[in-house]
């Protein structure tokens, strides 16, 4: 561990680890990657039994390239760690101590990005102590600097290094956040005012950043927000059939976390018919959120932190609009959640809240594919556009 300069995520000064009083597990129902360093330690155990349990669950990824994904557990039927024990900790930590843990179990929910040449940290909603730091923070998240112990060699889940980029990052983040955090205007169209920013901008026009942020900065500013959307569609029968099909598909086909399954027992009272599912619109989670929607900007701050947005995309060679789409469809599946469980439960609750988006995030989040497989069904249909986003956003 070395004592550095870095930036964090607020919230995560408060974290700590609940460990086995969690309501949930760590270890079930994503991919646990394994770096190269640790592979080979489990290579020279000398215990030979141990070394055999090893051995049967963990695969090397003969695709992959990079040092941090070198191998990967195998999960067993019914999605848990293969080294979890009867009272949800890890056997590999107590059997042969937390140096042999991977990078990802040793750091796991907090996450590592390198913005330039400063580590950057935050955390992941899947943990159900980050969901609570985050989505119950009524004051806002926002980056700070910390002088603490970082780990010597800690995961980097996103790396921000072309020189070329490094004097927009600023400007364009900032813009984001303050869309974002824009209460004056809803979610919905704080997203919409970012998918208009977006939807012409490349990699190429960064040298005329400022003078649009300017511009949009105006359109706040004038409160002409409500004429910039004006035109965009609202079609709450579309916005419905859509997110049904394309949920209903995914869990019966892929999910078997039976915490997130329980939850979604419950909302397919709500998504049962187009009429409750309105109604619930507007009885029970278009009045909650009246006062709680900081929860899910708070959300969408973490995934603009968290994932770099957009510049970590267009350094992979992504057009930042194809990002703005994955945020939405973040935002739009997890609210088509909500209005559906606030039916079965005829309203909703900040702890209601925090245990769906968790579960939510632990379901979707976890699953690399799930948002990319969706944006190429869209554009297979030309449907990556900002009205249909617009449908998929806007219920009123």
């Amino acid at each position: 561990m070395t004592k550095s300069f870095y930036n964090s995520a607020n919230y995560m000064k408060d974290f700590q680890c609940l460990g086995d009083t969690c309501e949930d597990t760590c270890c079930q129902g994503w991919y646990v990657d394994i770096d190269k360093k640790t592979f080979v330690k489990y290579k020279r155990i000398p215990d030979k039994k141990l070394k055999r349990r090893l051995h049967m669950h963990i695969r090397r990824n003969k695709m992959k390239t990079s040092f941090s994904d070198y191998a990967t557990i195998k999960f067993p039927k019914g999605g848990f760690c293969p080294f979890l024990n009867t009272e949800k900790l890890c056997s590999i930590q107590l059997e042969l101590g937390p140096t042999y843990l991977s990078r990802t179990c040793a750091t796991y929910p907090r996450q590592y990005n390198m913005v330039f040449d400063r580590h950057e940290l935050t955390g992941a909603c899947s943990c159900p102590e980050v969901a609570r730091l985050v989505l119950l923070n009524r004051d806002g998240i926002r980056i700070t600097e910390e002088r603490e112990l970082l780990p010597a060699d800690p995961v980097i889940d996103n790396l921000l290094d072309d020189p070329d980029l490094e004097p927009s990052f600023e400007y364009i983040r900032h813009f984001v956040l303050d869309v974002l955090q824009h209460r004056t205007i809803s979610i919905e169209d704080r997203l919409l005012v970012l998918g208009s920013f977006f939807a012409d901008f490349s990699y190429e026009k960064l040298s005329r950043i400022k003078k649009r942020i300017k511009d949009y900065r105006d359109i706040l500013d004038r409160d002409a927000v409500a004429e910039l959307v004006a035109e965009l569609p609202i079609e709450p029968d579309v916005q419905f059939a859509y997110f049904r099909q394309t949920i209903e598909t995914h869990v019966q086909s892929y999910v078997s976390n039976q915490r997130y399954l329980e939850l979604v027992d419950l909302c397919r009272q709500g998504w049962e018919t187009h009429d409750r599912f309105t109604t619930a619109y507007h009885s029970y989670y278009r009045p909650f959120m009246i006062e709680h929607e900081y929860m899910m900007e708070n959300y969408l701050v973490n995934h603009v932190l968290s994932q770099l947005f957009p510049i970590a995309g267009i350094e992979k060679g992504k057009e930042p609009f194809n990002e703005w789409m994955l945020m939405v469809l973040h935002y739009t599946t997890a609210k088509y959640h909500l209005i559906a469980l606030s039916a079965s439960q005829q309203g909703l609750t900040p702890d209601l809240v925090v245990r769906m988006m968790q579960s939510y995030a632990r379901t979707y989040e976890h699953d690399i594919s799930y948002f990319s497989n969706e944006i190429k069904h869209l554009q297979e249909d030309g449907l990556t556009t900002l009205p249909f986003m617009s449908i998929l956003l806007k219920n009123e």
